[in-house]
Parts: C-alpha cells; sequence; structure tokens
C-alpha cells in the first residue's frame, strides 16, 4: 500500500510503501484504539441521517487506521521524479547469466582487437576471433532464452491453479506486460505536434482527455426522476446483518490496490472493524447515503499496446481504483440483488455473462456444435455478433434507474443505488501527481462489484426484442438460436429491426466494420 506526499517544486514525489502482507498480531489491540472505535460504533448507532455525520465517522475510522499503519506496520519511503523510477534500471534480460556476461566480455574484447589493429594480415586473424567469438556468444545466448522459456512456462502452469495471484504477477513479468510496467513519460503533445513538459499543463490535457472519455455528450439525456413506486420487499430492504458482513470480507481478494482512502483489504479483517463496518454499512443502507469517499475513483492508466503514442492520454486504459470498504458494501447489495434477481427468474436464459455457474462458453459450444451440424446438411447458416461501442461508460444512468423501478425493485433498495451514482468524481494518478477531480455523469462505475448486473438488468430488453421478432433456426421445434438464419440478407435485416430499436431505447452505439 503506497501513501503519497508531493515535494513543493513539483518535480519530485515521495510515496511511503506500507508492507501489508504480514498483518501484527498486535494490530488494534490498544487500550486506546480499541476505545476510539468502541465509540465510533456507538456514535454510529445513534448518528441521525446527515450526510456531514456520516463523513465524519468514516474520517474518523481512516484516520484511526492510519495512525495504527504507521505505528505497527513496516513501511519505506521511495522517490520518483517525473516518468522516470527511483528503481535502478535493469539492463540486462530475464534469462540474463553469469555465463553469457563473461562471453559478452570476450566478444567486446576481440572486437576492440579487430577494430584497432593497424595491420592487415593481423586485422583478418582478429575479425576471424571475433566472428567465431560471437558464434559462440549468440549460440549461448538462443540455449539460456530457450531454457528461461521452458522454466516460465513450467512456473506457469505449477501456479495456475493454486496461485492465481501469483499466475498473474509472472504473466505480467514477461512479454508485453514487463514492457508496460515503465513510468508514464510526463509530457503531452500540442495541437501543433510541439512537445510540452510543464507537469501542470500534462495533468491538466489527462484531465481533459479523461473528461471527454468518460462524459460523452447525450443528445437525449433523461432527467433524473424522482422515484415514485411505493414498493418493499422484505429481502431487499432488511437490515444488513453482521454474517453478510463477514461472509463479504472473507471472500475479499487480497493484494488488491486500494481506493482514495489507502486503506487496503487485508487491514479490515479485525473482529473490532467488522462491527465498525457493520454499524457503518447498516447506517448507510438505512439512510441512503454513503461518504463522500466513496463517490471518489483515482483512474490509474495502462497502456493499450505497445505500438500506441505513449504520449497520448488516450493510448492508455483507465483502471479505476475504488475504497475497499466501499467494495464491500457493495458486494452485499450486489448478492442480495442477484439473489432476488435469480429467484424471480427476471434475467433472460440468453444471460450467461457474469452469471454465477453459467458461462459464455456454453453459447459458443452450442453454435458451434448447430454450425457443424448445418454443414453436414449442406445448410448455410449466417450470425451476426453485436459489440456496443463503450458499453460500460455510455450507460444512461436515468434509464438504468428506469429499468429498475419497471422490475419492481424495491423503492428503499433503488435509493441506495442512485446513492452510489449520485456524486461519482475521478481524478487521474500520474506518477505520483494526481489531476483534479472531474465529475463522471454517464456509465456505470469501473471497479464496483454492482456494475456487471446493472449492465445485465440494462442489456435485457435487448434479448426480449430479439425474441419478439420470432426468427431464428428451430431445434425441437422451438425457437432456441437467435440471431442466426440460414440466409444472408437476414443480417441486414435484424440489424434494422433490433439494433436500431435497442440504441434508441438504450442509448448504446454498436460498433458497425
Amino acid at each position: 500500500m503506497v501513501r503519497h506526499a508531493q515535494s513543493t517544486d513539483n518535480e519530485t514525489t515521495e510515496h511511503v510503501k506500507f508492507d501489508t502482507r504480514n498483518v501484527p498480531n498486535d494490530w488494534l489491540t490498544d487500550v486506546e484504539v480499541v476505545s476510539k472505535l468502541n465509540q465510533l460504533i456507538l456514535d454510529l448507532e445513534h448518528s441521525e441521517n446527515n450526510q456531514l455525520e456520516i463523513d465524519n465517522k468514516y474520517d474518523e475510522l481512516v484516520n484511526v487506521i492510519h495512525d495504527e499503519m504507521n505505528s505497527k506496520l513496516d513501511k519505506r519511503k521511495v522517490y520518483c521524479a517525473d516518468g522516470i523510477s527511483n528503481k535502478r534500471r535493469k539492463m540486462k534480460k530475464p534469462w540474463w547469466n553469469d555465463n553469457l556476461t563473461v562471453l559478452w566480455n570476450e566478444v567486446c574484447a576481440a572486437e576492440r582487437i579487430w577494430r584497432k589493429n593497424p595491420n592487415r594480415n593481423e586485422r583478418k586473424s582478429a575479425r576471424h576471433v571475433f566472428v567465431k567469438t560471437r558464434k559462440t556468444f549468440d549460440k549461448n545466448c538462443q540455449q539460456a532464452k530457450r531454457q528461461y522459456w521452458y522454466r516460465s512456462q513450467e512456473e506457469l502452469c505449477a501456479v495456475q491453479n493454486g496461485n492465481p495471484r501469483e499466475f498473474w504477477k509472472k504473466i505480467g513479468r514477461i512479454g508485453v506486460g514487463n514492457e508496460r510496467q515503465k513510468n508514464i513519460p510526463m509530457e503531452v503533445l500540442h495541437d501543433d505536434d510541439s512537445i510540452c513538459t510543464d507537469t501542470d499543463v500534462v495533468l491538466n490535457k489527462w484531465k481533459i482527455s479523461f473528461d471527454n472519455l468518460l462524459n460523452c455528450k447525450d443528445k437525449d439525456n433523461l432527467p433524473n426522476e424522482s422515484i415514485t413506486n411505493n414498493i418493499s420487499d422484505d429481502f431487499l430492504d432488511c437490515e444488513i446483518t453482521i454474517d453478510e458482513v463477514l461472509n463479504v470480507l472473507i471472500k475479499a481478494k487480497n493484494g488488491k490496490a486500494p481506493g482514495i482512502d489507502l486503506i487496503p483489504i487485508e487491514l479490515y479483517r479485525n473482529d473490532i472493524l467488522l462491527y465498525v463496518l457493520h454499524n457503518l454499512f447498516n447506517k448507510c443502507f438505512k439512510f441512503g447515503k454513503i461518504p463522500s469517499m466513496w463517490s471518489k475513483g483515482i483512474i490509474t492508466p495502462i497502456p493499450k499496446c505497445s505500438t500506441a503514442d505513449i504520449r497520448d492520454p488516450l493510448s492508455y486504459r483507465g483502471i479505476t481504483l475504488a475504497p475497499c470498504s466501499y467494495k464491500l458494501f457493495c458486494s452485499i447489495l450486489n448478492n442480495r440483488l442477484v439473489s432476488w434477481l435469480e429467484t424471480k427468474n427476471i434475467l433472460h436464459d440468453e444471460q450467461n455473462g457474469f452469471r454465477g455457474g453459467r458461462s459464455t462458453i456454453d453459447h459458443l459450444s452450442t453454435l458451434t456444435s448447430i454450425i457443424e451440424t448445418r454443414k453436414l446438411r449442406k445448410l448455410s447458416t449466417f450470425a451476426v455478433f453485436v459489440d456496443f461501442k463503450k458499453a460500460y461508460d455510455t450507460v444512461n444512468r436515468n434509464l438504468l434507474f428506469n429499468d429498475l423501478n419497471d422490475l419492481g425493485i424495491s423503492k428503499h433498495f433503488l435509493c441506495v443505488i442512485k446513492a452510489i451514482y449520485s456524486q461519482v468524481e475521478c481524478a487521474i494518478k500520474l506518477n505520483g501527481h494526481m489531476t483534479e477531480w472531474f465529475s463522471v455523469n454517464l456509465g456505470l462505475k469501473q471497479g464496483c462489484v454492482l456494475s456487471p448486473i446493472l449492465f445485465n438488468i440494462f442489456i435485457n430488453s435487448l434479448v426480449t426484442n430479439i425474441k419478439a421478432l420470432d426468427i431464428g433456426i428451430d431445434i425441437d421445434g422451438e425457437k432456441e438460436l437467435y440471431f442466426v438464419k440460414s440466409y444472408p440478407d437476414w443480417a441486414e435485416v435484424q440489424t434494422t429491426l433490433v439494433i436500431d430499436k435497442s440504441e434508441s431505447e438504450s442509448r448504446l452505439k454498436a460498433n458497425i466494420g
């Protein structure tokens, strides 16, 4: 876990990195700390429906944990200049070894003797020695590379199932992933292709680029209507139990980057914090208000590919980091919402993405089987695959709330979901520097556990529109395969009738071509 302190000259940043892999046994056990947390629990139990009070109580919790981190956890300072890591550059490749170093020194020595020898005959002989030495080096190089890749394959196979985290760490250390670990240059291009290295200008350019990306103009944006239904549901609206909090805490994965509060999930696994979170979550759920800190996301840029212009902010994919306590709260809401949807069989059976016990591989297997069977019968099959442009980022939230309302979601539960999206703000973290905060008024929240199921709800009407056409391939007398037809003109027909209608209803745009 990392905490940042920016220097006054705006050229370097100081990182305080905490070791959260081994939380000490005396974590949050001091009498004074326990007293503060117990008082916080009492304050939460008797707090009023007030945003400022919820913010203050959450700030108190964060401060207590931060103080404990500073006194109990191992930490080290890391300094980073703009676009330059403080770590020593590793010139050697991962497959390099001591033998190659010796051989390379011999190559360099042989080359110097060859090039600097004034005698023509001796130079010819020296060149022969150099070529022979270089061939020996190249042969050993290739052998070392092969051995390295064999070892890497064996290591990946060994941790593939037992340790997913270590598996992806190893993936990140090889190939393109290793190249992406370099710091992002603190420079951008102006419209006239001139390069600017001023930190303030660079940060502002990043902010504007992501602001425009995440706030696409919606000409038909609907007003934020108040919730009119008075539906209540005992399952959705009941008080959050201590078992629900414990369950999401146990299932939460370690080693994940924290959000703006800088508190990783490992530090919440404590008996007294369990009760603090329980009271905090119930207060948020009861009043339909969340700590303002939960509405803020820190965007970490990741290069899309090695061929993109590294000075262009849009050449990076933004990964949004949210507070771990917020993720736990949303996990509880997600568990309830998923269970409610599955019990009432609301989502179409055709939706397999992001649903427990299902996989899109089932659809691919079915499609492959149908195509192969029809090929044996000399029948052609035409399928249409639809990819919505920036699907998550362009979801109209007011349309989503209307869909939730139409499904019969309880008024109270819907109010809580709307609170999560009431004041979403983001900032980009670039080499330790932070841009200014900007509002994000469109799309689902990245890094939020609720987003996948909310997206499923949002596109559920697409399946309804497709099935309403009653066109497809019959399997055992029933329409089992939609969006597939036995003649080519169907592609144009379905695009006109279904995709255009779905785009109009959802404001999503399909990628064409």
